[in-house]
């Protein structure tokens, strides 16, 4: 436009109208549009999941859709988590929705035995997997979470926790350009920090102002004061001679002072040193093809994870083919393979109060959290060298140690896992089709926990004098729907 000198500029734009849906995925594997719906639902797209470095399909769904609830158990690699996504509606406190895959329901239970030497339920830990840890994040075109109860009921009695439906690149039907073949290989690396609570370094193990071997924070002031009590280990002092502070009992005077007894001091990081820096590192290839005649899709991947603690990680290889093809005018027939192996272990972990857990069962986080500040763990013994029982500040034995735990506890989980979906589609028209669907799911858990002989009383009897325990299981759904 030649302004010149005028002052004004017309200027006038056309009309140009342009029409916007949004397609997503429905019960039923059912694709239609957004606005048609009338009920809730959210659709999660593969690039919001890959801004969150989860290697855990149900921990990256965090803060992605209004009304699901995600309790993490430990925050340890591989362990489970407890998902809702319309509160608590079950007197069993069992609320966790159905997972669908390519419109194939699986199972994604939590396989646990019961009682106080039990290793899944949530007082102790939840150490056990949620098998939806299987599905691999990187393979996920989509998730769409079903929340009204118009959606889930064409589930069954199975949905009425709602529903989170999974689509994977290898099983999406999305229309693309043909006559096109795809590849690509992608490495992650993500550092894992445990986040710590903040403590005071300012008063020592004690109640009430006055010292005492106690699993609390509330004794005496950092002054360098002598407390007139032994060492804390003083009763471990000729197991451990190049130690020579154990020597300081009640009556001792150290030099500089009046006052007989052990004097505590700070160690500002005797929680925080226990624990490392972890990692995750995935390794994907993805390659694909697509023609006027149909399409073709291959994965695998590999996730290698250590934890924020010592013998907590977990390794899974994922294997996924899968493809459509046409054959005829109206039929096409699309079908999706999928082998697992999951391979995970971690110390034992539970819930507790500084003085064991609440169900008497071994954990590093029920004693760890509570530790008095005068207690330097990391430079401290923590394993008897005659016997190889447990050495703490708790000379009755009553609490163990956490490092003597983490070596001499464990929890695996080994699991291989096959899951497919297969169907048949036959468009009658422009606005119905017929569709055949067959899923299948099957996979073997082989479970084993085990701890070392501790001679504390704070394991339950049938731990004490150690324990060893096998635990196999086989799981398998078939589905068909028309």
């Amino acid at each position: 436009i030649a302004v010149g000198e005028r002052t004004v500029v017309d200027v006038s734009l056309g009309l140009d109208i342009t029409q916007l849906s949004e397609i997503v995925v429905t019960a039923q594997g059912i694709e239609r549009e957004q606005k048609a719906l009338g009920y809730a639902q959210t659709t999660i797209s593969s690039s919001l999941l890959a801004n969150k470095p989860e290697t855990d399909i149900g921990r990256a769904l965090q803060g992605r859709t209004p009304g699901l609830q995600l309790l993490n158990s430990s925050g340890l690699a591989g362990t489970s988590s407890k998902i809702s996504i319309r509160g608590n509606s079950s007197i069993t406190g069992i609320n966790s929705p159905l997972w669908v895959v390519n419109g194939v329901p699986i199972s994604s239970d939590q396989n646990f035995d019961a009682g106080p030497n039990g290793n899944g339920s949530f007082v102790d830990g939840a150490i056990t997997p949620a098998r939806y840890l299987d599905i691999d994040p990187n393979n996920i075109e989509s998730i769409s979470v079903l929340r009204g109860l118009s959606a889930t009921t064409t589930y069954g009695s199975q949905g009425r926790n709602g529903v989170i439906l999974v689509t994977t690149k290898t099983g999406s039907t999305n229309k693309g350009q043909k006559n096109k073949f795809e590849g690509s290989i992608t490495q992650s690396y993500f550092a894992i920090e445990a986040v710590v609570p903040e403590y005071q370094n300012k008063w020592a193990n004690g109640f009430d102002g006055a010292y005492g071997e106690f699993y609390s924070n509330w004794g005496p002031l950092f002054n360098g004061t002598p407390t007139q009590f032994n060492h804390p280990y003083y009763e471990w002092r000729n197991f451990f001679p190049q130690y020579p502070e154990f020597q300081t009992s009640a009556t001792t005077v150290l030099p500089g002072q009046t006052i007989p007894g052990y004097i505590p001091t700070a160690a500002p990081n005797n929680v925080k040193d226990f624990f490392q820096t972890g990692s995750s590192s995935t390794t994907s290839l993805t390659l694909g093809s697509k023609t006027e005649f149909g399409s073709v899709n291959f994965s695998y991947s590999h996730l290698d994870e250590k934890g924020f603690v010592k013998n907590n990680d977990i390794q899974r290889d994922n294997f996924s083919f899968g493809g459509m093809v046409k054959l005829m005018e109206k039929l096409t027939l699309n079908a999706t393979f999928n082998f697992v192996r999951t391979d995970f272990q971690t110390p034992p972990t539970a819930a507790g109060d500084g003085s064991n857990t609440f169900g008497g069962g071994p954990s590093i986080f029920a004693n760890l959290l509570f530790t008095p500040r005068n207690l330097d763990l990391t430079n401290l013994p923590w394993e008897n060298p005659v016997d190889h029982t447990s050495v703490y500040y708790r000379n009755t034995k009553g609490i163990t140690n956490p490092y003597w735990l983490r070596e001499n506890a464990r929890q695996t989980n080994l699991t291989n896992r096959f899951y497919s979906s297969t169907s048949l589609n036959y468009k009658i028209a422009d606005w119905i089709n017929v569709t055949y669907r067959l899923g299948y799911d099957t996979y073997s858990e082989n479970q084993k926990y085990w701890n070392n002989k501790s001679g504390d009383a704070g394991f339950a009897s049938a731990l004490t004098p150690g324990a060893y325990r096998t635990t196999t299981g086989i799981s398998t759904i078939q589905d068909h729907s028309l």
